[in-house]
């Protein structure tokens, strides 16, 4: 019916209503709904409809309209309004805008999208790989970039960018304050589906933890820890110890004692792990720090 009421010719409005009701799915009245746009809306820009769609398709949580018309412009400038509002406004009921963000407002509109434009992996990965671009060449770290950025490749499986990118302390940081699960998630990626280790990445800061931020060094060991990887963590919490017994920081020791402590239970190493929380103890007894005695005695416990 939104079709039908935006063809504008009545003498050959029946031809039109032949043309959808031989639809056999939603899918295949969709796809004719896609050709209608490509017919109408590209004829300053070719390929339009299919570019929009396939990025938006493809992006982890949408996009912004902003960065919806960079990609479709030019590498001087972002594609003009009045050449992408038109195709906007036809494909209202198909789209939706939430958090700023431009997506499909519905699951048949991006299958149609996917069985139409990218019925391929290799199709997939190219856009992919232009959006990866995209966010790679905006400088500055920015949370759009933090979430976008890493996703985009690993879904274009480009381990070694990936790799390199979560190897910037600077990025890392941003991905474990937005969302530490995701830094999980691309390291079993990568590890997954390539020789290259975080180990490597992060040897650096394994072995000399002093040049760093005492969170950073945290971050790393928790990362280890909950990785799998309990050689390294312990090697950094110990590091981590040592730091802030130098420096006199009794709530970072307090924390760094409890995380070793409970890989060495684990291990079945119980009296090290003893003397690790009851230190744990005394030190949260000292400091009022309930959170953190709670902690200690539950796992002596």
């Amino acid at each position: 019916l939104d079709e039908l009421r935006q063809f504008g010719i009545h003498e050959e409005l029946d031809r039109v209503i032949e043309r959808f009701l031989q639809a056999g799915s939603i899918a295949a009245m969709l796809d004719l709904v896609l050709a209608r746009c490509e017919a109408d809306f590209e004829g300053e820009r070719p390929q339009m409809v299919k570019d929009a769609l396939s990025y938006l398709w493809c992006a982890r949580g949408g996009l912004a309209e902003a960065e919806l018309l960079d990609l479709l412009g030019s590498a001087d400038s972002p594609l003009p309004h009045r050449i992408w509002s038109p195709l906007y406004l036809a494909l209202d009921s198909a789209l939706f805008v939430q958090g700023g963000l431009l997506n499909f407002f519905h699951e048949p509109i991006r299958q149609a999208v996917e069985k139409r434009y990218l019925p391929t992996a290799s199709e997939q990965h190219t856009y992919h790989k232009r959006l990866a671009e995209y966010f790679t060449n905006r400088s500055g770290i920015f949370p759009r970039k933090v979430f976008e950025l890493p996703w985009q490749l690993t879904q274009a499986q480009e381990w070694k960018q990936l790799y390199h990118l979560l190897s910037d302390m600077d990025f890392f940081q941003a991905v474990w304050e937005q969302n530490r699960f995701d830094l999980k998630m691309y390291w079993v990626s990568i590890e997954t589906n390539s020789d290259l280790r975080r180990v490597e990445a992060y040897r650096e800061i394994a072995e000399s933890p002093l040049r760093f931020d005492l969170t950073i060094v945290n971050w790393l060991a928790l990362l280890y820890q909950e990785s799998g990887d309990l050689d390294t963590a312990l090697h950094l919490y110990q590091k981590l110890e040592e730091i802030c017994r130098t420096l006199g920081f009794p709530r970072d020791l307090s924390a760094a004692l409890g995380n070793r402590g409970l890989i060495l239970k684990n291990r079945g190493q119980l009296d090290q792990a003893m003397a690790l929380f009851k230190e744990q103890e005394q030190i949260s007894r000292r400091e009022q720090d309930e959170a953190s005695l709670a902690v200690s005695l539950g796992n002596q416990g």
